[in-house]
């Protein structure tokens, strides 16, 4: 079966087997933040690492980034982005979005040297 990202060049990565358990410590740990504050873009990697797994975000794989309050930026790949919003939904933390904020995920921006 052939997906519509492969179709349009990108790589799915398989999400490790870990990931859910990583991302489940680091919201414990604070490590993670519980909310987009602003605007979370998509586009293509460009080889950072995933805040959830820790594996690199290859440039043929989506990519998932938003900016902190205290300005970092935090990238996931697409598996990983969906696991961090199912566990914070799990928590009672995600709360029901706007019409406005549905269009958030449709932003790409410029990715960073």
């Amino acid at each position: 079966m052939v997906t519509a990202s492969a179709r349009r060049g990108a790589a799915e990565m398989p999400v490790p087997p870990e990931a859910a358990q990583n991302i489940r410590r680091k919201l414990d740990a604070g490590l993670l933040p519980r909310e987009v504050v602003g605007k979370m873009f998509t586009g293509f990697g460009h080889n950072k690492r995933c805040d959830g797994c820790e594996m690199v975000i290859l440039a043929n794989q989506v990519l998932h980034e938003f900016d902190t309050p205290d300005g970092r930026i935090v990238r996931f790949h697409l598996g990983c982005a969906g696991l961090w919003e199912a566990e914070r939904r799990r928590r009672g933390w995600l709360r029901p979005s706007s019409p406005s904020e549905d269009d958030r995920g449709s932003l790409s921006r410029e990715p960073e040297e």
